[in-house]
């Protein structure tokens, strides 16, 4: 007759492949569904800007909104990338007459790569032409993402203070509400920050959906932004 122990060991011992291939399953989707790049695609943020400027030297307040949307999308092998109009960094320095910017995210099987302006539209004629992801200089991310860890371009050394490189400030659970086209429900939240000395980038990432919140900051002249998201739209993936 079997101990109450041995049993326990059958049992778990039964269950550990599927517990592996659940695991696995779960790996595989949040490294290839973090950030969604289907053309179509697009997120809505609210928020306030605050800016120093004009015909006189007082700070001024604004609540505006910001559409970023996926235009292009490229895949191969274990390259994507999604090249994006707008995002909330238009929002720095801000200026009501600024056009919406180029950005591209680019995803080389774990690392995430983000290029604006011309080198996003640059990188993106690149991926193209010749299937080559960006260079070490443009690094964002890699996953997975843990607290502390931190990215930096191939040619800056990471300084005692971790400037001039983007950080895991901080990992933690959120409920997800109050966004439109997002049923309401729990999630991940990462924030990466980007600090140099006269200014910090924070972005705010939830798996599957992308920047969740986006902040920033100038030490001197007034220019600051804080935006959340308050609609979500992901189109349906091409066949």
């Amino acid at each position: 007759m079997r101990s109450p122990r041995d049993i326990l060991i059958v049992l778990l011992l039964s269950f550990w492949p599927a517990v592996i291939a659940a695991q696995g399953s779960a790996d595989s989707f949040f490294r290839k569904d973090f950030f969604p790049m289907e053309k179509g695609t697009y997120w809505i943020y609210q928020g306030t800007v605050k800016w120093q400027g004009g015909d006189d030297s007082n700070t001024k307040s604004k609540n505006v909104l910001v559409k970023m949307e996926v235009i292009d999308y490229f895949h191969k092998g274990e390259i994507s990338a999604a090249l994006i109009k707008g995002h909330p960094a238009d929002l720095a320095w801000y200026d009501p007459q600024k056009k919406p910017g180029d950005y591209l995210i680019v995803r080389n099987g774990d690392r995430f790569y983000f290029l604006q302006d011309v080198s996003a539209l640059d990188g993106y004629r690149n991926l193209i032409n010749s299937g080559e992801p960006p260079s070490e200089q443009h690094l964002f991310f890699v996953l997975p993402l843990k607290h502390g860890g931190h990215f930096c371009a191939a040619d800056q050394p990471e300084s005692p203070h971790g400037f001039y490189c983007w950080a895991v400030d901080r990992i933690r659970p959120v409920y997800l509400w109050g966004i439109e086209g997002i049923h309401s429900r729990k999630s991940t939240e990462y924030q990466l920050s980007y600090r140099t000395v006269p200014d910090q980038e924070i972005s705010y990432l939830a798996s599957g959906i992308g920047i969740t919140r986006w902040i920033y900051g100038h030490h001197g002249t007034v220019s600051d932004v804080d935006v959340r998201l308050v609609r979500f739209h992901r189109a349906a993936e091409s066949k």
